[in-house]
């Protein structure tokens, strides 16, 4: 689950034309060492580490803001934009992609019904069953479901009559009965795995 992003960040020496001569990056066999009991260390060794946390925060913010840009909506228990898949799905102006992070017991059948519309899981979210007998019945045009794991279903997929040019990508299948039932038209269904126990 992730924290909230702070709005606060050290900024540490920016600002001070003279910053770059307060900077010194400790030797190999000092960063190996480490500090030793009662020794303190100097200002520019101490400017050098707050600076490259620093850095390092500016690059991992970025990667994350990229990520978090390449999805339309979050679904997970906490922290993302909604609860169930469902409910995101419902709520979206396709063409979007949906990211589903955490796991559920499916009670109805999920339906992914617009066109455009792309639902990837995270590698831990495993969607299994509990009542809907089918997980996701694809009805939309050019839709893609990737990564999902399904446990313990009739049918883990259904893509119906009214699907053309969708794709079945990357998911696994545990304890299901029929993988995925393919009616859609021009299917892509790829790289799906049958685990098993």
């Amino acid at each position: 689950m992730p924290l909230p992003k702070p709005t606060a960040k050290s900024l540490w020496g920016v600002g001070n034309p003279d910053f770059a001569n307060r900077v010194v990056e400790p030797s190999a066999p000092k960063k190996e060492a480490a500090w030793l009991d009662d020794e303190r260390p100097p200002a520019p060794i101490a400017n050098w580490l707050w600076w490259i946390h620093h850095q390092w925060i500016e690059y991992l913010e970025s990667v994350t803001d990229e990520l978090a840009a390449t999805f339309d909506e979050v679904v997970a228990d906490s922290g993302g934009n909604y609860t169930t898949l469902q409910a995101a799905i419902d709520a979206v102006a396709a063409p979007a992609r949906i990211f589903v992070r955490s796991s559920a017991a499916i009670g109805t059948t999920i339906e992914m019904n617009k066109t455009g519309l792309e639902v990837w899981f995270h590698p831990r979210a495993t969607y299994s069953d509990g009542g809907a007998g089918t997980g996701l019945n694809i009805t939309g045009v050019r839709c893609i479901l990737r990564g999902a794991r399904l446990t313990d279903f009739t049918n883990g997929v259904n893509l119906t009559g009214a699907s053309k040019n969708s794709r079945v990508m990357d998911c696994n299948f545990a304890n299901v009965t029929n993988d995925i039932v393919d009616a859609g038209l021009n299917t892509s269904l790829t790289n799906n795995l049958n685990e098993v126990p």
